[in-house]
């Protein structure tokens, strides 16, 4: 979710493996003092703004209320709340739901119409959110142990395997709601396409069986209350001002401002 993500601007084979090796010419040797600035790939660089939100108060920061309790009123009123998306919604979703499965982030590339080289510092935007994300998610989620509504209500049939962790709250609302804050500080003009996009992304995991209304709601509020800090680590900070510029300058996927 929040590392590894596969980019279809990324060739995953290169054709250019000589048919040959030649010899050692020392007229080819290049000098570098360094690793080109460049050349980071985003999965490796977000980890930067990770350990940085890391060293902060976020675990004091961030509350979320508990969930309700097994076999309370509003608990069975969740249940049959996603009954009822089963019977009406899940059908005419099934694709959409299989392909957000693991890869929702190229609904946020392709709502953008960018890619790890034509918006490079954008796309690191979307990255840090999805690996801070992920690591709140795994905190939260192992801090309540909430169980999955499947588990709860086995006639749910969630129509892919459920993820082998537990539900409050929603690592996909989570995630992609930060994914859309942290990106609209940098195109604040599609702010709202992107939170649009983010909730149905969440909504869609409740659609499938695998999360309750409440579990939606708590990853949108952890995400939002995320963002008071995200804003505030240098790495971001840094990272906007270059994104900003992505999308000042006119022509392709740049926005007259």
């Amino acid at each position: 979710m929040g590392s590894c993500w596969i980019d279809p601007a990324d060739p995953t084979v290169y054709p250019t493996q000589p048919a040959s090796v030649p010899d050692f010419d020392i007229r080819y040797l290049r000098k570098a003092n360094s690793f080109p600035r460049d050349k980071w790939g985003a999965d490796f660089e977000a980890l930067i703004a990770l350990a940085e939100f890391a060293g902060t108060d976020w675990r004091d920061r961030v509350v979320l209320p508990f969930p309700p309790g097994p076999g309370t009123d509003r608990m069975i009123d969740e249940i049959k709340e996603l009954v009822q998306l089963q019977k009406t919604e899940r059908g005419p979703a099934i694709a959409e739901i299989v392909a957000q499965n693991t890869e929702f982030h190229l609904y946020f590339l392709g709502l953008l119409s960018i890619s790890s080289r034509s918006h490079r510092q954008t796309y690191l935007l979307l990255k840090i959110a999805a690996r801070i994300g992920e690591m709140m998610m795994a905190y939260f989620k192992m801090k309540y142990s909430r169980p999955r509504p499947s588990q709860m209500y086995p006639l749910l049939s969630p129509p892919l395997n459920v993820a082998d962790h537990a539900s409050y709250p929603s690592g996909h609302s989570l995630v992609a709601h930060l994914m859309a804050f942290c990106a609209a500080e940098a195109i604040p003009q599609m702010r709202d396409p992107l939170a649009d996009l983010a909730l149905r992304i969440a909504r869609l995991r409740e659609v499938a069986g695998f999360h309750f209304r409440s579990d939606t709601t708590a990853g949108q509020e952890a995400a939002a209350q995320a963002m008071r800090i995200v804003t505030t680590l240098r790495v971001f900070q840094r990272v906007k001002t270059r994104a900003e510029r992505e999308w000042s300058v006119p022509g392709p996927g740049g926005i007259h401002t």
